[in-house]
């Protein structure tokens, strides 16, 4: 447990090192998110092999850099009006329009990237199948799976981070709740732990465990919201509806975040691995510390556009 519990507060800080500076500087956590997709989907692939299954690692990798696909709507756009964070920069008239200025740039960076992922898909299945005959199939599509569960959800950070009011915060939240959740799931279950959730997929994991990882979560996320978010913004949200609106995204984020690292465990289980890796001594790879985040990401670029563009028009902000 010891040692567990080092290498997570060692992760931790490296991690911040990397996501803290993104509020003055974008790129920092931008660099993490290309760094952790080129190491999730090696892992991945290892894990694959070890089934003997044979994925494309060149192909993996190349793939992984999809992460990078949101930003590219920025080149059509002066910095200022595509990065919503930099409030000091916002002129009236734009904050007056803030609302269909975020939906245009999200609608642009989710439709170059689904467009693109899509095409990536088709050409990484084709060339497979080309390359290697019809029996290769199955591994140009677990090369097309690896790189779509890792690169997209990821995408969807970078996206909120240059995309929505706050964006900083939103993308900070993804790993925060995720990380959080871990935690708190970790010492309730080993403290609590008494009654099996899925043992057939992670016998360790109890009912105890995963309801402190709500709870944990839930308070963590309310605290969040309560104190940092929705500060300054032409919406005007009173401290107890942030309180709420935490609350209830906790619940979200606590949920989906133990779904993430049920399907882990379950690639895990099906390759015949324990873990994704060894870099991270008690924690396995890097994938074993991301996998509950590829599943949180797209609840915050979800849960962003509920906060901004929902509670205006129902009359609650």
């Amino acid at each position: 447990m010891i040692r567990r519990i080092v290498t997570g507060v060692v992760f931790t800080l490296a991690v911040a090192l990397l996501l803290l500076p993104g509020f003055r500087w974008p790129l920092a956590p931008v660099v993490l998110f290309v760094a952790s997709a080129v190491v999730c989907v090696l892992e991945l692939t290892a894990a694959l092999e070890a089934k003997g299954l044979k994925p494309s690692r060149p192909v993996a990798v190349i793939g992984s850099f999809g992460v990078l696909m949101p930003l590219i709507p920025l080149l059509f756009h002066e910095a200022p009006q595509w990065r919503l964070v930099a409030a000091g920069g916002l002129d009236t008239p734009m904050l007056l329009d803030w609302a269909s200025r975020m939906t245009m740039l999200l609608s642009e960076g989710l439709a170059v990237t689904a467009f693109l992922m899509l095409v990536l898909a088709m050409m990484l299945i084709l060339s497979t199948v080309l390359a290697h005959g019809p029996g290769s199939l199955i591994d140009g599509v677990a090369t097309t799976a690896m790189v779509g569960y890792v690169a997209f959800p990821l995408s969807c950070s970078i996206l909120v981070l240059y995309a929505v009011p706050d964006g900083f915060l939103w993308m900070l939240a993804a790993p925060i709740a995720s990380w959080i959740t871990d935690v708190f799931a970790y010492f309730a279950g080993s403290l609590f732990g008494r009654n099996k959730l899925v043992p057939n997929i992670s016998p360790k994991k109890t009912i105890e465990g995963a309801l402190g990882g709500l709870l944990g979560c839930m308070f963590v996320m309310a605290l969040f919201f309560w104190l940092f978010v929705g500060k300054g913004w032409p919406v005007v949200v009173t401290a107890r509806a942030n309180l709420l609106f935490g609350l209830a995204l906790g619940l979200v984020c606590g949920a989906t975040a133990q779904f993430g690292d049920w399907l882990a465990s379950a690639i895990k289980r099906y390759c015949g691995v324990k873990d994704f890796g060894n870099v991270l001594p008690g924690h396995g790879g890097v994938l074993d510390r991301f996998d509950s985040v590829l599943f949180t990401a797209p609840i915050m670029l979800l849960a962003s556009l509920l906060y901004y563009l929902v509670r205006p028009f129902a009359g609650l902000g």
